[in-house]
């Protein structure tokens, strides 16, 4: 494509990833693994990307394969493939932190709807994917370190990694749906206890919410993969991905429930 628009600098991309970076660090003091890892890696590509006019939607097309490789490979449970699929996934990482500074500075910021739907819809189901995968996986694969090779061949896998998958895509479309349908009657400010300003669930529930965003944000996800991968125990990762995201839903559920507004009944006539 024709190149209209100008290309940053290194020093200028290298800025901006120190911003997230920055803003990530004042809402969770934990080390987020892909803004510090990927991130500065994933610049010099962006800058590629712009030199070369690739567009955002064909660099999120190439995060894909990726993706999709890094599942596949995990299916097989033969540990080779699998650290093969855990450095492609590193790639999908780093190229999904580059489609949106492609889209920015090509398009600026809130110019690519379909950018912005086809990231948001791969996101949704990458994850549920890799957990099925990861599930096949450790159902295949005999050598799992530590207990794992306990589930070789044990359907009660699949079932976890069905209901780990299952766990994460009613968590976005619960997200969705309260973006999208009850926006207006729904705002981060609504008081949000299942039981009340000082419910019992109060405490727990803040809890809770914290490691969702570690988890759903990739703060440390992509951390306890490459490590659970590399040292054969990807069951662990499973497991530790449905145990937490099953209270998380529940909780979410209820209170997302509790946050909208009682329906008023409709005032009667006088004849």
């Amino acid at each position: 494509m024709a190149r209209n628009y100008r290309v940053p600098t290194i020093k200028e991309l290298r800025e901006v990833a120190g911003a997230k970076r920055r803003q990530v660090g004042k809402t969770v003091s934990v080390l987020q693994f892909t803004t510090t890892v990927h991130r500065p890696i994933s610049i010099y590509f962006t800058k590629l990307f712009l030199m070369a006019g690739i567009g955002p939607d064909t660099v999120t097309l190439i995060s894909y394969v990726f993706a999709v490789a890094t599942g596949v490979l995990f299916i097989f449970g033969n540990y080779w493939l699998i650290l093969i699929g855990i450095f492609l996934h590193q790639f999908y990482s780093i190229f999904d932190e580059c489609d949106g500074d492609v889209s920015r500075y090509m398009y600026g910021v809130g110019n690519n709807p379909r950018g912005e739907f086809s990231e948001y819809m791969g996101h949704c189901l990458y994850q549920p994917f890799l957990i099925v995968c990861i599930a096949f996986g450790v159902f295949n694969n005999p050598n799992s370190l530590l207990i794992g090779s306990l589930f070789y061949k044990d359907i009660l896998v699949l079932v976890i990694g069905f209901i780990g998958s299952n766990l994460f895509l009613a968590l976005h479309m619960l997200d969705g749906l309260l973006k999208s349908r009850f926006s207006d009657v729904v705002s981060d400010e609504t008081p949000a206890t299942p039981l009340g300003e000082h419910g019992l669930l109060r405490r727990p529930f803040a809890v809770l919410s914290r490691y969702r965003a570690l988890i759903n944000k990739y703060l440390v996800a992509d951390l306890l993969l490459l490590i659970t991968a590399v040292s054969n125990t990807l069951w662990l990762y499973l497991f530790i991905w449905t145990i937490i995201h099953l209270p998380i839903t529940l909780i979410n559920l209820l209170m997302s429930y509790r946050r909208l507004p009682m329906p008023q009944l409709l005032e009667q006539e006088k004849p």
